[in-house]
């Protein structure tokens, strides 16, 4: 019975892979071959991000804090000059690659002054979750808000408070409870959610993408170019919430064909460009 359970398993997983190299030739135009292996590793990566995920949920502080010290963090201090110079709240803008939730404890640990951080979640609650994101520095207060209970309130609060927010910029419509708008993705029209430009042009806060992969045999954080949220002189609202959105867009398009096999929703990549 187990070995059929593990044949199944496999047809399975072999069938998800081959329709998700097919996704990932059509947006990324790349041959077959390498599709099915970006696949492939793209799989790889979700199981080893899953490790990750259990581990930082099982482990104690003090050995999180020194496996979060190996990563490389080549943009702190850009982050703390940017900062300190700009005076602004600071919206983390991460993407679904790597061991993103280490990266982004390694990120907020770099953070002067920090005191409170709200992270927005996906609507399904998981105790694992919460475990894992306990690990932040000492005295740095941890505030989950779920998509389903309309966050953006409560994170523009957090935010004019002096906390750093974290959401993800790629989550899928089809997760559900996303509000979406159009923009050029891949050079398609695709649908991203729009609620991290909202906020972040709502709270006039300063923009930080953030992203994770394995370099020389660890794992270093990777920033993008800072994106001033605040409303540009005779910028209507909706013009910059449409500029900060295309912004995160095209950065994470970058990124993720720079790095395929590290990103984790090519099994998801069709819902974002139906109906867009």
């Amino acid at each position: 019975a187990r070995i059929a359970a593990d044949v199944r398993y496999r047809q399975l997983t072999y069938g998800r892979v081959n329709a998700t190299a097919g996704a990932i030739a059509a947006v990324l135009g790349e041959p077959q071959r390498n599709a099915a292996a970006i696949a492939r590793g793209s799989y790889v990566q979700n199981l080893a991000f899953e490790a990750d995920y259990d581990w930082l949920a099982r482990a104690r502080t003090k050995t999180v804090a020194e496996r979060l010290a190996a990563i490389d963090f080549p943009c702190a201090d850009e982050l703390t000059s940017a900062l300190h110079r700009r005076r602004q709240p600071l919206l983390i803008a991460a993407l679904h690659m790597g061991h993103y939730v280490s990266a982004i404890l390694r990120c907020v640990a770099h953070i002067p002054d920090l005191f409170h951080v709200a992270v927005i979640k996906r609507a399904t609650h998981s105790a694992r979750e919460d475990l894992a994101y306990r690990h932040l520095t000492a005295g740095i207060q941890l505030q989950i808000l779920r998509l389903d209970q309309r966050p953006l309130r409560r994170a523009l609060a957090a935010l004019h408070s002096g906390a750093a927010l974290v959401t993800m910029i790629d989550v899928p419509p089809s997760f559900g409870a996303l509000k979406t708008q159009s923009t050029r993705w891949f050079g398609q029209p695709a649908l991203l959610p729009v609620g991290p430009a909202t906020i972040a042009v709502a709270a006039g806060a300063l923009v930080l993408p953030l992203t994770t992969w394995p370099v020389g045999g660890r794992d270093a954080l990777t920033c993008g170019p800072f994106i001033d949220a605040r409303p540009r002189a005779g910028e209507a609202r909706t013009a910059a919430i449409t500029r900060v959105h295309d912004a995160l867009a095209a950065q994470s398009a970058v990124w993720i064909r720079a790095q395929p096999q590290a990103w984790m929703l090519w099994g998801h990549i069709a819902a974002f460009f139906t109906e867009a």
